[in-house]
């Protein structure tokens, strides 16, 4: 039979009436596929001007429609029957191939609507405040940089409008624009706990509640920081967090904490004692509890730091963690951001000085790290009636960018000097030193004692008679001198911004040095001869020299009570400790590594002495493994001057002072 005289076929070419009545079944030996060569145009009707081969079936389209592709047809939206029906209409499917494609597109649709609903059903019910952890090596990757309360707000000042206006102060003097971003509540803000053993804040001090100062800081562009200890209270016993750890995590990632200072002031507390309630024994310091037989102290301070650590990384919210100084720096870099560095700080050369000598002496720079940093404590305060010269302010700071330590001011911002705000906002120093990428501490490279380096300490020799090989100190009563050897125990100078000078030990026939002594054999006192109320102390820092005080004298200082022995005066003190000659250099320097090129440097010198002291060197003598002829270009952070390109340095530093050089390979 002719293809033409076949019931089953209708040329394209003949009328078109009929054509639903056709169901062509391309895959069966019947109906063989049309080739794209096959097809032809219409001449009989103008509603339709070709015939295209679709996936399925024969596919007629309007004149005035261009063909879609099949791998452009756009899938209708999920549950819109309308939609199914416009797209079913548009491929003009043959009727019965139509309904089949339509039930499945229906069934597919429904399968999708139920497992959406099941999957959010499953994530409404999941328990949110178990959130991903926090990966701690992506946190505080440079040295924070804020202001702290801790530097000068009593605890009875603390409240909410006096963090509110030094944040807008912050804001006034643009301090944010160099990276004081973080505002941290020292001790103070606590009141107690509510029956579910969550933390209250002080509603007297804090009306509004510390999730709303929290997000008052943010509004400004800041972050917010909260202080706790690990113990069951705080410094003034005020609840810590000792059992309380994952409590107070959730809570501070509610309020929108950002760091978290976790102390160790009291006794470090473990077990509670029989009859004890660790939710109210939270204003008693003295109840501080203690390790249990055969716990190591060390371990389990390290095991209840690691609790609060994990606590705030299963937050989900980045916090920095900073630790107290009684843990071990080794241990704790692995589970915390920022590790505190001895006493707290005060405006002070000696004791801002023993920080420095205190990292030094601990190694502690060989732990310092991007995520890792070694706190020597807020930057002192500095305002018109500061401990500090502006040189020594300077050291302070160039110390602090070089040490890589956190820069958080403990100043009040209504009594600063101009003077002040520039040393804090040298761009120099902070971006470059202290906020460089590679987070290399700089370590003491160079010392040097020069010939006025003889000052007076005390040390803690034995001093029994037999047993003292130190040269004996001996009192003249003609001439009122104390005396080791030929040497007498001189006052060197007055600071001009103190109200103590420095004892040390000079040739005894230098008529310019004051070294006449009163002994007060009644109260075993070392008075000055000019003013017998002015008394010889002492300081609880090492190696730090002995001073004559004026007026009232500071708590961290005490009057020195000596002993007389059958040699004379001994200077012995009554807590057995003996006067000595020696100390600390006179002359250091403080080198770190850069990252901006392998010779890159920043090197601070310091003149610990009162008295002027020519540094003179060549860099090779000091940084390791660097070639003889190597040359430095070197800049000077403070006077913004270019040095010059040389092998070495030459300069005369003034008392109590210190110049910060960048030096470049050249």
């Amino acid at each position: 039979m002719a293809a033409k005289d076949n019931p089953a076929y209708i040329s394209a070419n003949e009328s078109m009436i009929g054509l639903h009545q056709i169901t062509p079944h391309y895959d069966s030996p019947r109906f063989p596929r049309p080739l794209t060569s096959e097809l032809k145009t219409s001449t009989k009707d103008d509603l339709f001007s070709e015939v295209y081969a679709g996936p399925v079936g024969v596919i007629v389209t309007p004149a005035s429609e261009t063909v879609t592709p099949d791998s452009e047809i756009v899938t209708p939206a999920k549950g819109d029957q309308g939609a199914i029906n416009d797209s079913l209409n548009n491929l003009k499917l043959p009727f019965r191939f139509r309904k089949k494609y339509e039930k499945v597109v229906l069934a597919a649709t429904t399968v999708v609507s139920i497992l959406v609903i099941i999957l959010l059903s499953v994530l409404l019910t999941l328990d949110w405040s178990e959130k991903t952890s926090v990966d701690i090596d992506e946190v505080a990757l440079t040295p924070p940089m804020g202001w702290n309360t801790r530097g000068f707000v009593q605890c009875s000042e603390m409240s909410e409008h006096l963090i509110k206006t030094s944040v807008d102060r912050l804001k006034e003097f643009s301090l944010d624009s160099f990276g004081y971003v973080y505002v941290n509540l020292a001790d103070c803000w606590q009141s107690n706990r509510d029956k579910n053993g969550d933390i209250l804040e002080d509603p007297k001090k804090f009306s509004n509640g510390l999730k709303s100062l929290g997000a008052y800081i943010h509004s400004r562009g800041l972050k917010f920081g909260l202080y706790t200890d690990v113990n069951n209270v705080t410094c003034h016993g005020k609840p810590g967090s000792y059992g309380f750890e994952k409590l107070d995590a959730a809570k501070y990632a509610e309020w929108g904490v950002d760091m978290v200072t976790n102390d160790n002031c009291p006794q470090h507390s473990l077990t509670a004692p029989s009859g004890v309630d660790m939710v109210t024994n939270d204003n008693c310091p003295q109840h501080s509890l203690t390790a249990p037989s055969g716990v190591d102290h060390l371990s389990q301070l390290q095991l209840d730091y690691s609790i609060m650590s994990q606590a705030l990384n299963g937050t989900g919210r980045p916090m920095v963690y900073v630790v107290s100084k009684s843990t071990e720096p080794e241990n704790v870099s692995k589970i915390s951001h920022v590790r505190l560095v001895g006493q707290d700080i005060t405006a002070d050369w000696d004791v801002m000085l023993n920080k420095v000598d205190t990292s030094e002496a601990q190694q502690l720079a060989q732990y310092a790290k991007p995520g890792f940093w070694n706190d020597l404590g807020t930057l002192a305060p500095f305002d018109d009636h500061g401990g500090m010269s502006t040189d020594e302010y300077r050291t302070h700071f160039s110390l602090w960018c070089a040490l890589k330590a956190p820069l958080m001011l403990g100043s009040n911002f209504f009594n600063n000097s101009r003077d002040w705000l520039s040393i804090v906002t040298n761009k120099k120093a902070i971006d470059i030193i202290n906020q460089d990428p590679l987070g290399s501490q700089a370590k003491l490279f160079y010392s040097k004692h020069t010939e006025f380096s003889l000052h007076v300490i005390v040390t803690n020799a034995v001093c029994d008679s037999e047993q003292w090989q130190y040269p004996v100190w001996t009192y003249n009563n003609q001439t009122n001198q104390i005396q080791v050897r030929d040497k007498c125990l001189t006052l060197t100078g007055q600071l001009q911004h103190g109200q103590y000078w420095y004892i040390t030990a000079k040739s005894c026939d230098n008529s310019t040095a004051s070294q006449r002594w009163f002994l007060d054999r009644l109260t075993n006192q070392i008075l000055f001869d000019a003013n017998q109320s002015y008394c010889l102390t002492m300081s609880k820092l090492n190696a730090v020299p002995i001073r004559l005080y004026t007026g009232d004298i500071p708590s961290t200082y005490s009057p020195v009570l000596w002993s007389q022995t059958q040699h004379g005066l001994h200077l012995r003190h009554l807590q057995e400790q003996c006067l000595e000659v020696g100390g600390f250099p006179s002359i250091q320097i403080y080198l770190g590594h850069l990252s901006h090129s392998r010779y890159m440097y920043v090197a601070v010198l310091i003149n610990r002495d009162i008295f002027p002291n020519i540094v003179s060197f060549k860099w090779a003598d000091i940084i390791p493994d660097l070639p003889k002829s190597q040359l430095f270009k070197m800049y000077d952070v403070w006077t913004s001057e270019r040095i010059g390109t040389r092998l070495g340095h030459y300069v005369t530093l003034t008392g109590h002072s210190s110049q910060t050089i960048l030096l470049s390979s050249v």
